[in-house]
């Protein structure tokens, strides 16, 4: 009787994932993924937000970990605390709420059964970490698996030898050149796509499933980053943005920003982006060399008003500069600031003359194309629609070839409101006329 139960659990993940671990049941496309797990040595899905990844991926772990005698399974996701908050947090829950005990040492990272039988999670700062694990029977997950480089796949893949080895890859696909992107358009993996709009919450038209993505949240975040942009995409329809568009920053460029840790170092600056309109605000952003400390946004406050919180903050953080947008309203900050003389100034007009005139067609252009070439050294807030405004502006060539940033009222105009923040963080990082930026040191000479 035992011999039989348990060749059905090992066979049938869904049923295992009923009876020994109970609790909510599998909806359609968690099932069809447990079981091609089961089926194909490689799977790959790419999803929008809040379907159930991590829940079917803490699943298919624990599932194949205990029905396979002296196996192994890893994880993996681009940092370290998404490596143990997201899908070890899920596994240690489904653990510890277990419908049947299941024994073993649980870790902050670890499950171990026995010598040569475990699972565990490892970060992706060196492919050196995936060698060495070899196993008759290994599973490999990648969460967030667009954020993980292909040297790190390249190892992944040394490991699985053995005839029961399987490689499962989860996550948004915000980078289409990508390993994870890769697998997406060959035939050896087994492939899927899952849309917010798959999800049993929005088929049904009402909550079927608590902890999944809801109409609200689609119909806000459609608001918050324009259905056409790249965000939306990605982590709403479960698709990859399209490969030669002219967005200036590639999805996976915020997402990694928004994800890496930046220790704070000097200067200490502060772009300010001031409101022009009613429905547009002004924005402080701190950064502290290449941390990002925050984003301060003010709606209302009249020009004084600016002043005097920017005199404030320069006072609290021993700031080295502030640089301001000096368009419109903007110039009566400065003027106010200057007449005081408490804090260096840089004044940034969009439309005046570039630095470097041969390449771009104004200093917009330029202090964007700057904040570009250091998207990938940076840190970044979480802050939605901060990454909504980076994902939706785009550049262009004048017919003189110089390179353009689309105007904030063209962005206004799709976006729906002001790309507020994605200005300030540019001033922030900005390298004002006379001075060399030096990005390595993110100091001015």
């Amino acid at each position: 009787m035992f011999l039989k139960f348990f060749s059905r659990i090992k066979h049938d993940p869904i049923y295992f994932s009923d009876r020994i671990l109970g609790g909510e049941k599998p909806w359609k496309m968690q099932k069809v993924i447990m079981e091609a797990v089961r089926d194909f040595p490689k799977v790959t899905v790419r999803s929008g937000h809040g379907v159930g990844k991590s829940w079917v991926a803490a699943r298919i772990a624990i599932w194949f970990l205990y029905t396979h005698p002296y196996s192994i399974v890893l994880t993996t996701a681009p940092t370290l605390r998404q490596v143990e908050s997201i899908l070890w947090g899920e596994i240690k829950r489904q653990i510890n709420k277990s419908r049947i005990p299941l024994g073993g040492k649980l870790t902050k990272k670890m499950l171990f059964l026995d010598n040569g039988w475990f699972a565990m999670g490892l970060s992706t700062d060196t492919p050196d970490r995936f060698q060495g694990f070899h196993a008759e029977h290994l599973l490999v997950i990648a969460d967030e698996a667009s954020g993980i480089s292909d040297e790190i796949f390249e190892s992944i893949e040394s490991l699985l030898t053995s005839e029961n080895s399987h490689l499962l890859l989860i996550g948004n696909p915000t980078n289409p050149s990508g390993y994870f992107g890769k697998s997406h358009r060959e035939p050896t993996w087994k492939r899927f796509r899952i849309s917010c709009f798959d999800s049993p919450n929005l088929k049904h038209g009402r909550t079927i499933y608590p902890n999944l993505v809801s109409k609200k949240w689609v119909d806000e975040k459609k608001k918050i980053w324009g259905e056409d942009s790249s965000i939306y995409l990605a982590r709403v329809l479960g698709e990859f943005p399209k490969l030669g568009t002219n967005h200036l920053f590639i999805l996976n460029e915020i997402e990694m920003a928004k994800s890496r840790e930046v220790q704070p170092s000097s200067p200490c600056e502060v772009g300010v982006d001031v409101a022009r309109f009613g429905d547009d605000r002004t924005i402080f952003c701190i950064r502290k060399g290449f941390h990002v400390e925050q984003l301060i946004s003010y709606s209302g406050i009249d020009t004084m008003e600016v002043v005097s919180r920017l005199l404030s903050l320069s006072e609290n953080l021993k700031l080295d500069c502030l640089k301001i947008d000096g368009v419109g309203i903007g110039a009566g900050v400065v003027d106010r600031l200057k007449q005081l003389g408490k804090v260096k100034i840089f004044t940034i007009n969009g439309s005046e003359k570039a630095n470097h005139p041969e390449k771009y067609l104004n200093m917009r252009a330029e202090i964007f194309f700057g904040l570009k070439e250091i998207i990938n050294q940076i840190d970044i807030p979480d802050d939605e629609e901060l990454e909504g405004e980076l994902s939706q502006i785009r550049y262009g060539y004048t017919s003189a070839g110089l390179l353009k940033i689309e105007s904030k009222d063209e962005i206004k105009r799709r976006l729906g409101r002001s790309p507020d923040k994605a200005d300030a963080l540019a001033l922030a990082f900005a390298s004002p006329k006379k001075y060399n930026f030096l990005p390595m040191m993110g100091a001015y000479i």
